[in-house]
């Protein structure tokens, strides 16, 4: 992608209310979400969760995420990947799977809680307040 004119805001969208990520690129998003051309035997035509990530992060942000991942995909390096991920996106998917998924349910509300229990740890160790000892 070597454009990157944003002077139409309009359509500008997913699903859901989100906003699409300045850095996406509109064929790539188009592709996922519209489907290509032609119908594969063996694959799907269109993938709506792809479509949303890439919302949601752009290019530079799936790269990013990319970096995140290894394989074969540990345990530890997953929940990286997660927590990378914007909280919203986590949840909203998460949620979704889980409503989906119901035999783990109950996995996959503990996994959410355990991000947003993560996350908030890394927030506070960001946000280290210098603490004053002594009288």
């Amino acid at each position: 992608g070597s454009s990157s004119s944003s002077s139409s805001s309009s359509s500008n969208g997913v699903e859901g209310g989100a906003q699409i990520h300045p850095g996406c690129d509109r064929d790539v998003y188009s592709i996922m979400t519209t489907g290509r051309n032609r119908e594969q035997v063996f694959d799907t035509r269109n993938d709506p969760l792809a479509a949303y990530i890439y919302a949601q992060l752009g290019d530079e942000g799936v790269s990013k995420a990319l970096a995140k991942c290894s394989f074969p995909m540990r345990k530890t390096r997953a929940k990286q990947l997660l927590l990378f991920l914007p909280q919203t996106t986590v949840k909203l998917v998460g949620e979704d799977i889980a409503e989906l998924a119901c035999s783990r349910k109950e996995t996959v509300e503990q996994l959410l809680v355990e991000l947003d229990q993560e996350r908030l740890q890394q927030q506070q160790q960001d946000a280290k307040i210098p603490t004053t000892s002594g009288a």
